[in-house]
């Protein structure tokens, strides 16, 4: 009886985390990379700004899954392509990885 109400509880908790906000919501907004200058700022309407210094890129995201997302930027930008990182979203901390596994963390900007 009790390592049914264990299980009962365990699957509850499950359930409660597979519903979180998923990250093409979260994502949502201007991002600042910790130590850095560099914003990124991921708009509604699945466009992209990204800035640092005098340096502007604009372009396009789209989530190919569900922790992974593809920015094609324009401009000169364009030239290298699209850039695909995975995505992790944790409280106000965004975390971009490539394929190669260099990462760039980003603090949400109230």
């Amino acid at each position: 009886m009790k390592t049914r109400g264990f299980l009962i509880i365990v699957c509850f908790v499950f359930l409660l985390a597979s519903c979180g906000p998923k990250p093409e919501k979260t994502i949502i907004g201007k991002w600042e990379r910790i130590g850095d200058s560099k914003t990124i700022e991921f708009f509604k309407d699945g466009t992209v700004s990204i800035v640092k210094g005098e340096m502007c890129a604009g372009g396009d995201y789209k989530f190919i899954s569900a922790k992974r997302i593809r920015l094609e930027l324009g401009g000169v930008w364009a030239l290298i392509g699209p850039i695909i990182y995975n995505v992790s979203i944790v409280q106000d901390k965004l975390i971009l990885t490539t394929a190669d596994g260099e990462s760039s963390e980003y603090q949400k900007v109230k």
